[in-house]
């Protein structure tokens, strides 16, 4: 289900009550939303009274300032409900045999119904009681006029029982309606409650996600769709525990700053196709409209019934005719249409320089989860990829993570919503096996040739405890920096392979047992970005 409420599309072809009132209803709601709570009609005070208790509740009135997406959301959910309530009403209410019956006795002419009036209020018996409907002051009035019968002027007595029988039928008809008011309104409130419940825990859901997982994205529309049910508590624990541990280590949060400044600062002047929208206005002439009367047909509109057809229900003689003519619509109607004015959008394609660095480039991050990796430096790898990752999808950068071993395992970071799970596995799984990172560089060249990640930098965390590279694969390496890549590595101790760590741009050391572990690589990384700036 599209989930984007549109306002005029409801107003026009919406199932419930008519277009008049589905406006109203409509201009309360955008009032409601601003705070402001107005008079309304009667006919629509039930639904009102829903969306004021909605609006009402500081819980839910304020998730909706958090979105348009979530207000569309709960919008078209309401609506949605209000006229499947109303559907069930017509069709569906548990009176639909009553209505029935009411309907049959209704189009026998009055004087029948008074000589038939003890099997009419036998009727009535099996639906209201004595005191409900007063069946026996009816039943002494029908005895009376029946009585009459040959001591009365004819025409007299006809008017006596046309009276007696349309007060009858008028009763009956009174209490079905209030019988279907009150259902109405029974449903409607079980609705709402029902819907409140399911509407809290969502709440509930979102406001835990929204804490766990805001840092990593501003679509809180996203989170909402979340919160729905898809996703389990299960692991987003550990997302907690890293965005603790980042608290406690903000050295390692302005690190992964200063890698995604790095890669902005590199800025080439570029030639780029850029979308250019114009805008046509345009009007449409939509049949279900009310706007402007072009003729009458026939129908069983009974809002814009012509005159003549209303004349019908004031003749009991023609009255049946009036309803068959409405079963099967053949009433004579007015016609109308009504317009709609939409925005037709044409894009254009205009060639224009632009600063290549005016966006920041895409990252791959390649961890080592060795077994020589278990403990602090596992620790702080995770903490890192998890800093970066947050800082990439903040500012809508690509971000591919390559663990590797004696294999490698990737994971595409910037379908953050669909690998959210693998991320979680990644961080919660302990690192173990041999080292062997030819083949994370080997994926990470690869990667630097699809289009996607054609200008990403490389970032390495590693021990760099490990065999020598493979020759071939620094040729290649070699040739990805000739396209402007950078690799940089981070290395937990200060006795890796110097082979491997000659083939980075950028070597920085983790000072483990330091009070401040990362002091030297924000200087080193401080001196690049001078140097850069010169």
């Amino acid at each position: 289900m599209d989930n984007t409420f549109n306002d005029q599309e409801f107003i026009n072809f919406g199932r419930l009550l008519d277009k008049n009132h589905r406006t109203a209803l409509i201009k309360y709601w955008n009032d409601a939303e601003k705070g402001i709570f107005r008079e309304i009609p009667d006919k629509i005070k039930k639904y009102t009274d829903v969306i004021d208790k909605l609006f009402r509740d500081k819980k839910i009135s304020k998730t909706l300032t958090i979105s348009n997406k979530i207000v569309g959301e709960i919008k078209q959910s309401i609506f949605t409900g209000f006229e499947q309530i109303e559907k069930n009403l017509v069709a569906n209410h548990p009176f639909v045999k009553e209505e029935t019956s009411l309907y049959n006795w209704r189009n026998d002419s009055s004087i029948n119904l008074i000589k038939k009036g003890k099997s009419f209020l036998k009727t009535i018996k099996k639906y209201y009681q004595n005191n409900e409907y007063n069946i026996d002051f009816f039943e002494d009035k029908i005895e009376q006029l029946n009585k009459k019968e040959n001591q009365k002027n004819v025409k007299d007595l006809e008017l006596e029982q046309y009276a007696l029988g349309d007060e009858m039928i008028d009763r009956w008809d009174y209490l079905l309606n209030n019988k279907k008011d009150n259902w109405y309104l029974s449903e409607l409130e079980k609705w709402r409650e029902k819907y409140l419940i399911e509407l809290y825990n969502q709440i509930d859901q979102f406001e835990k996600i929204k804490e766990l997982l805001g840092p990593f994205t501003n679509e809180l529309g996203r989170l909402w769709d979340l919160s729905k049910g898809g996703w389990k508590n299960i692991g987003f624990e550990i997302l907690s525990s890293y965005a603790k541990l980042i608290e406690q280590e903000p050295e390692i949060l302005e690190l992964a700053n200063y890698l995604g400044r790095m890669q902005g600062e590199r800025e080439e002047i570029i030639e780029k196709l850029i979308a250019s929208t114009k805008i046509i206005p345009k009007i449409e002439i939509i049949d279900a409209g009310k706007e402007e009367l072009i003729g009458i047909h026939e129908s069983s509109d009974i809002n814009h019934l012509l005159p003549s057809e209303v004349a019908l229900l004031g003749d009991k003689t023609v009255e049946a005719l009036f309803y068959l003519k409405l079963s099967e619509k053949k009433l004579l109607t007015y016609d109308f249409h009504g317009y709609i004015s939409n925005n037709e959008e044409i894009i254009e394609e205009i060639n224009k320089e632009v600063p290549e660095g005016e966006t920041k480039g895409p990252i791959i991050i390649c961890v080592d989860t060795s077994g020589s990796m278990h403990g602090v430096p596992e620790r702080v790898a995770k903490t890192l990829c998890f800093a970066i990752l947050r800082v990439a999808l903040l500012q809508n950068r690509r971000c591919y993570l390559i663990s590797f071993s004696t294999g490698i395992e990737t994971i595409e970071l910037s379908d953050f919503y669909n690998n959210l799970p693998l991320l979680i596995q990644f961080l919660s799984h302990s690192f173990h096996g041999g080292t062997d990172a030819t083949p994370a560089l080997r994926e990470a060249v690869k990667m630097l040739n699809d289009e996607n990640y054609s200008k990403a930098d490389v970032l390495m965390i590693s021990d760099f405890i490990m065999g020598n590279l493979d020759i071939n694969l620094e040729k290649e390496i070699y040739l990805t920096k000739e396209n402007g890549t950078e690799y940089h590595s981070l290395s937990i101790t200060s006795s890796g392979n110097k082979q491997a760590l000659d083939l980075f741009d950028n070597n920085w050391i983790y000072q483990m047992g330091s009070a401040k572990p990362f002091s030297q690589i924000l200087e080193n990384i401080e001196k690049l970005r001078r140097n850069d700036a010169d």
